[in-house]
């Protein structure tokens, strides 16, 4: 009788806390994705769908403000790592918006064990790298790479990445690795500046 009891109440606290869906919105047991049926976790899978018809300042926002959303492939480099929404087209450049910090390494003195470096603040400036480079390899090959020749490869950043929102599905995961299941990906196209 008492085995009885706690089946029927662990059964109305997991439709109370879940909704409808009950122990679905536990387990994920729907694709990989969290099905709380009706009445369950708030800001489920099929609203975050929705966002794709939206515009990228509303995606973005959304993204901010809830720590388990995150969006791939959203990198552009300037000469340093940024996104690709802080970044436009110049003339054969991507540049960087706005002006960045510059900082310049102090040295404060110390002991050859004990040396004591502080970044200081030097000035701004905007970013900018080609769209398109050329960089060389040398690959060596043989029985001890005696033999080598120069690759040049042309590297071209992408002006319309495809960005990915993903949603961290991970729950109570012990050694740190987070699982992201994907929502959607939609293609970004760079300004140019003004």
């Amino acid at each position: 009788m008492k085995n009885l009891v706690f089946i029927i109440l662990i059964g109305l606290s997991l439709n109370t806390v879940a909704g409808t869906g009950g122990i679905n919105g536990f387990l994920e047991l729907k694709n990989d994705r969290i099905d709380a049926g009706t009445g369950g976790v708030v800001g489920g899978v099929d609203d975050l769908d929705e966002l794709k018809d939206k515009n990228w300042n509303i995606i973005r926002d959304r993204v901010r403000n809830d720590y388990n959303l995150d969006l791939q492939g959203d990198i552009a480099f300037v000469g340093k790592i940024v996104s690709v929404f802080n970044v436009c087209i110049e003339n054969d450049k991507l540049r960087s918006i706005k002006k960045m910090p510059v900082y310049k390494r102090v040295w404060l003195g110390g002991s050859r064990e004990n040396d004591r470096f502080k970044d200081v603040l030097a000035g701004s400036k905007y970013y900018s790298y080609p769209i398109e480079s050329e960089s060389e390899e040398r690959r060596c090959y043989g029985r001890k790479d005696n033999r080598c020749k120069v690759i040049k490869k042309v590297r071209r950043q992408s002006l319309s990445p495809s960005i990915t929102l993903r949603k961290d599905i991970t729950r109570n995961n012990r050694n740190g690795d987070r699982k992201y299941v994907e929502i959607f990906t939609k293609k970004y196209d760079i300004p140019y500046c003004n």
